[in-house]
């Protein structure tokens, strides 16, 4: 099969050359009913991923243009879930909410006991207005 180089391939050093690989080129179909081309078994995401891993290994890429900087840039780590930002901050206020919910049941059962009295009191005293009239 007949080969052409990528764009991105010219201007490579003559060693870069012989050894590049053929994978990476769109080749012509030698069909004698088909004139094709064929899209490369390898895309440039793929390529490009290739060059990563071996930058990162400590190791040459020789299919570098002359004059491209070697070094990779420094990668941040992700960002994530906004739920699973400040994890320890939330667990923290919580414990702190956790501690003061024993006085917070108490007052409320207090608060609670004090209305159910008040209604019954109030419904006692209209029934026997009801009745008295």
């Amino acid at each position: 099969m007949a080969y052409r180089l990528p764009k991105w391939a010219k201007g490579l050093p003559e060693h870069a050359m012989k050894t590049f690989p053929v994978e990476w080129c769109p080749q012509k179909s030698t069909s004698i009913y088909h004139d094709k081309w064929i899209k490369p078994r390898f895309s440039l995401r793929k390529i490009a991923d290739a060059r990563k891993r071996t930058l990162m290994a400590g190791q040459e890429w020789i299919w570098e243009k002359p004059g491209r900087r070697q070094e990779l840039k420094k990668l941040r780590p992700r960002k994530g879930h906004k739920r699973h930002q400040g994890g320890e901050a939330k667990k923290k206020m919580i414990e702190a909410k956790m501690a003061e919910m024993p006085q917070k049941i108490e007052k409320f059962r207090i608060e609670q006991k004090k209305r159910r009295d008040s209604q019954r009191k109030d419904f006692w005293s209209t029934i026997m207005r009801e009745i008295n009239k």
